[in-house]
């Protein structure tokens, strides 16, 4: 994959709109939809579409179009992340107001692959003319894109004015990675069934014709979360049917469910008069930290228990479960419908009146979604200012929040009490993984761990300049004791790898300890796990979407600067030294 780099800042306006979209660049013929098919035989062999074209000749393309968006980004100031491969463009971006975003979409719905980029120089004559007879203003290279758009909330677009730091426009092998284990040929084969918000909520109430086993029964619905754990973390769907199969780990949580078709008649709620208060489990979790796991971990262990189940996936806006409903399938899992246009549509039609409980996350300085703020519709039919959802600004004020309030299920790692703020500053110390940790615990705590490392939070430290001799004495009993416990070695090589390489480090650190190498620091400052600086140089908001372009490394440089001064002036202690030691 080509290196991305981040564009220069442009003195940004306040940006007000975001988008997010995706598009695989399958031929026109292969239809994703639930109720369209066309088959082998109706396809047009004399004719060439852009997909197709642009596919065949991507090595040509791809930067071609790498610089295209980049230069029509940068002309409507916008800012965001797209990915482009050979298979398709995912991206998310943000404007100045709906105005330029609408620029943006009708530019990429326009685009003409040929006429704007030229043929391939190896295209032949009469290829060009099949392209020409091929082509048409529907099946253009991004025609057809389902483009979700929301607003950004006046305070936050004041604070930091636009929801990312820069804009970046990368090359990759794939726009979701899977490690090469679903091509983009088996997605119209493999894919699962889409259903709409609505079919998506009368299958998870049991509503709708559903299947049957090979006893003839209706089948069990498992829903599946196929994002990341810290995405599931702080909001995910329920299950509301009794008896099925679900997180056996998570806690059960009531909702309201309708027990009839009459809430999807109009309106916005998902519950009618008639509704009943059942129980109701998460979606299962996957436990993932990227999305390749989805494949080699959980369909590797679940695929033979779900066969004669209906599954019911979704993610954020519905480009990972393209790949992940095709993962299953091509398990032997044949019953296997996904929610189209992902959490993103289904919160536009119910708010939180659905089935999906808590926060939306999105990969911007939004960080999560309310449910209430993103319907499309108010009750009374009625749209918002602009006919699209609203967000509300994440803040981290440090204060815990009331119990009940704001539709929290998120819960701290450490103490369990409701929270469900994620925070950059906040992340595994083992696998740098988000993690939810309440003020009052990551006040008390040096480094963080994530649910999956918790057996590690007395052993496992990246920073070990405040423990004693003994202290990393006894962590590195604890190190082998948990290397050594997992069996057999090669079903554990990387988690192994990460203890052994751990242990290196405190050996090599207890034996700088013994000959006066080094010093036990207590009173060292706390250091980002990102950047490796002390939290009087970092603010632990120094990566990502959190990082305001250019601002970090400019409060980095002055406050390098700031503290240089001062152990100028009035001598350099052993705090000092060891910073500076640290920055280079």
């Amino acid at each position: 994959a080509a290196p991305s780099t981040a564009e220069p800042s442009v003195p940004p306006s306040h940006h007000k709109s975001v988008v997010l979209f995706y598009k695989y660049f399958l031929p026109s013929s292969p239809v994703l939809s639930s109720d369209e098919t066309t088959s082998d035989d109706d396809r047009d062999d004399t004719s060439c579409d852009a997909a197709t074209l642009f596919r065949t000749h991507s090595a040509h393309y791809l930067p071609l179009l790498v610089d295209h968006q980049r230069s029509l980004c940068k002309s409507l100031n916008m800012r965001g992340r797209i990915l482009l491969s050979g298979e398709g463009v995912n991206g998310t971006l943000s404007a100045p107001n709906e105005i330029v975003m609408k620029r943006y979409m009708d530019a990429m719905a326009s685009f003409d692959l040929v006429a704007e980029l030229g043929p391939p120089p190896s295209l032949l004559l009469g290829d060009i003319d099949r392209l020409d007879r091929g082509t048409s203003s529907d099946d253009g290279l991004f025609t057809n894109i389902d483009w979700k758009l929301s607003k950004v909330d006046p305070a936050l677009s004041s604070r930091v004015r636009s929801p990312f730091p820069d804009l970046k426009i990368t090359s990759v092998k794939e726009i979701v990675s899977t490690g090469g284990s679903v091509t983009i040929d088996e997605i119209p084969r493999y894919g699962g069934r889409h259903l709409s918000p609505e079919e998506f909520h009368r299958a998870l109430l049991g509503h709708d014709d559903g299947s049957v086993d090979d006893e003839g029964k209706k089948k069990e619905i498992v829903v599946i979360d196929v994002r990341n754990t810290f995405e599931h973390a702080i909001g995910h769907f329920v299950n509301p049917l009794t008896g099925s199969s679900t997180n056996a780990e998570a806690p059960a949580v009531t909702t309201t469910a309708d027990n009839s078709d009459a809430s999807l008649q109009g309106g916005n709620t998902a519950t009618a008069s008639s509704s009943a208060t059942v129980t109701a489990t998460p979606a299962i979790n996957p436990q993932m930290t990227n999305f390749t796991q989805f494949d080699t971990q959980f369909c590797s262990r679940n695929a033979s228990s779900l066969k004669n189940k209906r599954v019911l996936m979704y993610c954020t806006g519905g480009i990972r479960c393209e790949k992940a409903s095709a993962m299953l399938r091509k398990r032997g899992v044949d019953d296997v419908c996904q929610l189209s246009g992902g959490i993103h549509r289904y919160l536009e039609r119910f708010g939180d009146k659905g089935l999906f409980k808590g926060k939306n996350f999105c990969f911007d300085q939004r960080v999560a979604i309310d449910p209430r703020d993103c319907v499309v519709s108010s009750d009374d039919g009625e749209e918002n200012d602009d006919g699209r959802a609203t967000e509300r600004a994440d803040t981290d004020n440090g204060t815990m929040p009331q119990d009940g309030s704001d539709n929290i299920v998120g819960k701290c790692v450490e103490c369990s009490s409701p929270y469900d703020t994620i925070s950059g500053s906040r992340v595994c110390t083992v696998c740098r993984d988000l993690v939810l940790v309440c003020p009052k615990c990551c006040d008390k705590l040096r480094e963080l761990h994530c649910n999956r490392h918790a057996d590690w939070k007395c052993c496992y430290f990246t920073f070990l300049e405040v423990f004693t001799s003994d202290e990393l004495t006894k962590q590195l009993v604890e190190l082998k004791q948990l290397r050594d416990g997992l069996v057999p070695p090669t079903g554990h090589k990387c988690t192994r790898k990460t203890l052994s390489r751990q242990i290196d480090k405190v050996q090599k650190r207890i034996r700088a300890l013994d000959v006066g190498e080094v010093q036990v620091e207590k009173d060292a400052p706390r250091r980002c796990r990102t950047c490796m600086q002390s939290e009087d140089i970092c603010d632990f908001k120094c990566w990502g979407f959190w990082k305001q372009s250019g601002v970090g490394d400019q409060n980095v440089d002055r406050k390098r600067k700031e503290r240089d001064d001062d152990s100028v002036g009035g001598g350099v202690d052993k705090q000092t030294k060891a910073a500076s030691a640290a920055d280079n």
